[in-house]
């Protein structure tokens, strides 16, 4: 990396706020940091600003959380792609946070922003009929000037079917989270798993599926700080300290017993159809499904094995997932003696040319999914920062275990699911934190790091 002095240089290119009384303040020489959040789950960036003011620059310019904020930050030596710019579409302002003095003339004080898009978002509803694939519905709603109107780059992953929706006043983005939970991928075997969120780059409404099969954005180490001999003296190696971990804690949160009641383990859905009165019971079990679609490994599925293990639980030969009665859900249909639902009929041509959903199996693979993310094997680590790093990342770990030897849960490939960067002028250091997930586990199943499967009842026998 030419032109880059050490790991976590950034460059403040240009930190304007833009006061509700059409004042601009230039705030490079007073900002003392800013926050910039991520996540998988969130449909839009947030983040604060924290600035050392000497000017009462909050009274002057009329700051009362309806003012905008110009930002641009880069990489020393790779700005034209490690950039985070915006420059051209501006940050809103939409809160004054904590404020004190530090002397009779100065104080510190804090300002949230997000991007436009959530404020538009809650300021619009949307009542309208809408009729094409769910991603092609989805990126009509965000460059509809008249909604959102986004201008930033958006990554759509194709979906299939061509669905009919009549929208009955609804937010943008909670219309979008329906389309979500009912949209099967056109490229990667119809998965269900779609997530909707915005990072530093853009929006992105893409499987886990499409996010497992990316390239590995960057390889981390849990080691020692990376030095170069030099003469009599030691130098950094700044692209391995890019490279190494800050900081590392396991963060895991299984919960066997969320786990059975969120339906992650075994589940099922009644579908009842309401025109001739009966009903069919589709099933989900952990074990039984776990190879349906592809997990943190991408298509070489022969290196993910399920979290928990098949071992017997009881004496009748169950295991964790033979119960697929812990989690009920209800989904009405009205199909007609021909077998078709009648809710899709086109009136226009006569026929049933609109998709069905397909909520009774969505349903029982997301709620799976998302318990599974939340439950799985989980860390936080902190890393230096470039401006590149982003929520949906595939990034690889490399941890030594206590006898030196590779951690086989804690090693390998990662999701980075919620990201933090932290731009601090004070030492010009920018550093991200990052929460990763994989939601399988490396270890073989008759490996040293798994439990095998018992033949029989319980070890343990109690006795009166």
């Amino acid at each position: 990396m030419a032109g880059i002095q050490y790991a976590g240089e950034y460059n403040l290119d240009e930190a304007t706020l833009i006061t509700s009384s059409g004042l601009s303040v230039d705030l490079r020489d007073s900002i003392f940091q800013v926050d910039i959040f991520e996540e998988l789950n969130k449909f839009s960036i947030s983040g604060s600003i924290t600035v050392f003011d000497t000017n009462n620059i909050l009274t002057k310019g009329q700051v009362n959380g309806q003012d905008y904020l110009l930002l641009k930050i880069t990489t020393p030596g790779i700005e034209n792609y490690a950039k985070i710019d915006y420059s051209k579409n501006a940050l809103c302002i939409y809160r004054i946070g904590q404020r004190f003095d530090t002397s009779k003339n100065s104080e510190v004080f804090e300002l949230s922003f997000c991007s436009p898009e959530m404020l538009l978002n809650k300021r619009l509803r949307i009542s309208k009929s809408y009729t094409d694939t769910n991603s092609n519905i989805i990126k009509k709603l965000l460059k509809d000037k008249t909604l959102l109107n986004v201008k930033k780059q958006i990554t759509l992953e194709p979906t299939l079917d061509t669905r009919k929706y009549v929208v009955p006043n609804l937010h943008p983005f909670d219309f979008i989270a329906q389309l979500m939970r009912d949209s099967r991928s056109a490229i990667f075997e119809g998965s269900p798993h779609y997530y909707f969120y915005e990072t530093t780059q853009g929006f992105h409404f893409r499987t886990l599926q499409s996010l497992y099969n990316q390239d590995v954005s960057m390889e981390y180490n849990d080691g020692d700080v990376g030095l170069l001999e030099g003469g009599t003296s030691k130098t950094v190696n700044v692209e391995e300290e890019f490279k190494r971990v800050i900081n590392f804690s396991i963060s895991s949160n299984a919960d066997q017993l969320l786990n059975v009641m969120g339906g992650m383990l075994g589940a099922n859905t009644i579908k009842y159809n309401s025109y001739n009165k009966s009903y069919e019971k589709i099933n989900h079990s952990y074990f039984d499904n776990f190879k349906d679609f592809s997990h943190i490994n991408g298509e070489n599925r022969n290196l993910d094995n399920p979290i928990y293990t098949e071992s017997e639980i009881d004496e009748n030969g169950n295991n964790l997932g033979s119960f697929t009665n812990s989690k009920i859900h209800l989904h009405p249909v009205h199909t007609d003696i021909d077998g078709r639902d009648a809710t899709f009929y086109n009136y226009n041509t006569s026929s049933y040319s609109y998709s069905e959903n397909h909520t009774s199996k969505n349903i029982l693979y997301r709620k799976s999914k998302l318990f599974e993310l939340e439950s799985a094997i989980s860390a936080t680590m902190k890393v230096n920062g470039y401006c590149m790093l982003e929520v949906g990342q595939i990034v690889n770990l490399n941890r030594p275990d206590s006898g030196g030897e590779l951690d086989a849960e804690y090693s390998g490939k990662f999701l980075v699911y919620k990201l933090r960067h932290t731009f601090r002028q004070a030492d010009r250091k920018h550093e991200v934190i990052m929460s990763l997930v994989k939601d399988s586990s490396t270890g073989k199943e008759d490996g040293p790091n798994r439990i095998p499967k018992s033949s029989g009842s319980p070890v343990f026998e109690l006795s009166s």
